[in-house]
């Protein structure tokens, strides 16, 4: 079983603002309003390849029904821990007229030592020997990067599989708790190492040290491609796509399409494949958090896979 872990989930509202700019009055058109939120994201897109999650976290109560209602006929599992608080809204707007995308992020209901007890207990129930677990997302208000790397290792004692999409101290710390899967992108990398990475022989320096400490290491470069990392060898993957627009959530259908590969048992380098096949497929759809299966089987089978062994001297391939 897959369980996804969104502990600062949103509620996405897009609007449409012809000739957008600061300081007027301008008309809206409200055109999707959806729940999100990087582990919710990931959950649908691993229902649409056949692969059902169940999705957790945190979430206001007032919300509760619309986030079921989402995900009705997905297969997916909704169970959250209800907080009396409003979940946040995330607003993007679209201007057709200067074919720009504005986003603008809320930071999110604060948590209590309650609410950590709680999710703790309901992740207790929910998980079993041999489930991937995903955190996916930011930390919201009162809970630390200590907290995440406790129910990291509480999914480890269980006999869980751990894989992590967030960035700064809340990575490094599920880092240092043992995750099994982690999932920066190149900025998030540069943030591990405290420095900039400049060229592909810096980014395999950096994600070789990083590698030591987790069983798989996920590198995502945007329109670039992908790596991924172990203890003794890489793959490099890459892909060009053409038409691609909405990169928002691009990373969730990544980890999305490489789970799906890995909880069935896919060797890694074609979970690779299939991970970059279900981001590029991401960016062709208008919304996050949706991928359409026939593009993921045809930039499948576009992905070039470059394989590199270390040895235990080797600096970079």
């Amino acid at each position: 079983m897959i369980v996804t872990v969104t502990c600062n989930p949103t509620y996405d509202k897009t609007l449409e603002v012809p000739g957008f700019a600061a300081g007027l009055t301008l008309r809206a058109r409200t055109i999707r309003r959806q729940p999100a939120g990087k582990g919710v994201n990931v959950a649908r897109c691993m229902a649409t390849l056949g692969c059902p999650a169940t999705a957790t976290g945190f979430l206001g109560d007032a919300e509760a029904d619309a986030y079921a209602r989402s995900f009705q006929g997905t297969g997916v599992i909704v169970d959250f821990v209800g907080v009396p608080r409003a979940t946040r809204q995330n607003t993007t707007i679209l201007d057709p007229d200067n074919n720009t995308h504005t986003h603008i992020r809320e930071e999110g209901f604060a948590v209590d030592a309650n609410d950590l007890a709680a999710l703790q207990q309901k992740l207790t129930g929910l998980i079993k020997q041999g489930d991937l677990v995903i955190f996916a997302g930011s930390l919201p208000p009162g809970m630390e990067p200590h907290h995440l790397a406790g129910l990291v290792e509480l999914c480890k004692a269980a006999g869980c599989y751990v894989a992590v999409d967030t960035s700064g101290p809340a990575l490094s710390a599920a880092v240092d708790a043992g995750c099994s899967i982690a999932k920066p992108n190149l900025e998030e990398l540069e943030q591990l190492e405290g420095k900039n990475i400049l060229n592909q022989d810096a980014i395999v320096r950096a994600a070789r040290r990083l590698a030591c400490r987790v069983r798989i290491l996920l590198v995502t470069l945007g329109a670039d491609g992908a790596w991924c990392f172990t203890g003794n060898g890489a793959w490099r993957a890459r892909l060009q796509v053409e038409g691609a627009g909405n990169t928002v959530g691009a990373g969730d259908a990544f980890l999305a399409g490489f789970a799906a590969g890995y909880v069935n048992g896919a060797p890694l380098d074609a979970c690779l494949r299939q991970a970059v096949a279900c981001g590029s497929a991401s960016t062709l759809q208008q919304w996050a958090g949706e991928i359409d299966p026939a593009d993921v089987k045809r930039l499948g089978k576009k992905v070039k896979i470059t394989e590199f062994e270390f040895s235990q001297d080797t600096a970079s391939p």
